[in-house]
């Protein structure tokens, strides 16, 4: 019998311990975390090192084996520079999406309102004084899933009295965006564009139908970075302020801790982001709800907002 396959046959099955089963699936999921965080060149890196690695585990040729687990030490390296280069980039996209999905969420829950009553919520609910009491952030908390903190607000009494004070640690997660004021701030970054010829006229919200330019070039909500506004406080943002501008040097108006722009929540569900350039008349015709005013669109008929 050949003798070098006696020593193949001898030689005893290379096994997996849980150690190893739990190693290379750690290094699997930190593949996949990095590659959802950071995109493609990482991940190809990643994947280098994670060959490199497992190769220099399972082969049993030590001095390939050693070579392998230099190689996979330095694309490691070189993984971890691409990492915390990519990271403070990654993390402004993460809070930027997220506010982004705020307003949508926010958005949509006005929708569904004006399925169900008929009408846009109004901007405030007043006392037979006329002095407002009541915001349509708070109306619309069963349509964001806060049904609990709605039956704990007390309409008997206004937003700030005793009982609804105690609410304002409360603030709805969808009604805060990550990169303003941090927690547990009970100011909102999120505003309604009010006036008499927008979708919030005044203490009555309008119907949908109303907005006869097109609900989606039509805005309801916008981004406000460092709002002053508390999230129960029946207070929002006149069209007079908005159509000034888009991150004004005074820090008033539309606004965001976010680079070149904000969010705004059109009325159809849709989120635009307004680049800081977008024009005075473009604002007005995006706020107003049938103004008629001309709006640029592109080929597929998407509003054009840079």
């Amino acid at each position: 019998m050949d003798s070098s396959l006696g020593s193949l046959e001898s030689r005893p099955p290379r096994q997996f311990g849980l150690r190893s089963i739990f190693a290379i699936t750690a290094l699997v999921a930190g593949f996949l975390g990095i590659v959802h965080w950071v995109g493609f060149w990482p991940m190809i890196n990643c994947l280098l090192f994670a060959i490199a690695i497992i190769a220099g585990y399972v082969i049993p040729t030590r001095r390939l084996g050693k070579v392998l687990g230099v190689t996979g030490v330095i694309l490691g390296a070189a993984v971890v520079v691409l990492i915390l280069a990519e990271l403070p980039r990654a993390h402004v996209a993460s809070r930027r999406s997220h506010c982004y999905n705020n307003l949508k969420q926010i958005s949509l829950a006005l929708t569904c309102y004006a399925d169900v009553y008929g009408s846009l919520p109004p901007t405030y609910i007043a006392d037979k004084n006329g002095r407002p009491m009541h915001s349509w952030r708070v109306l619309i908390l069963p349509f964001i899933e806060q049904p609990g903190l709605y039956d704990r607000y007390d309409f008997n009494e206004p937003w700030d009295g005793p009982n609804n004070r105690l609410l304002a640690k409360d603030i709805p997660p969808p009604y805060r965006c990550p990169s303003d004021l941090p927690w547990p701030s009970p100011e909102t970054s999120y505003l309604a564009v009010t006036g008499k010829a927008t979708v919030w006229p005044g203490t009555h919200g309008a119907a949908l139908s109303k907005a006869s330019d097109g609900l989606g070039d039509t805005i309801s909500v916008v981004e406000v970075a460092s709002s002053g506004v508390h999230w129960m406080e029946p207070r929002d943002l006149p069209m007079a302020e908005f159509v000034k501008g888009i991150n004004r040097p005074s820090g008033k108006g539309a606004s965001s801790p976010h680079p070149s722009g904000c969010h705004a929540a059109c009325c159809d569900g849709r989120v635009w982001f307004l680049q800081a350039a977008t024009s005075t008349a473009t604002l007005k015709a995006l706020a107003t709800r049938a103004g008629g005013e001309p709006l640029p669109h592109d080929k597929d008929g998407t509003l054009i907002v840079k």
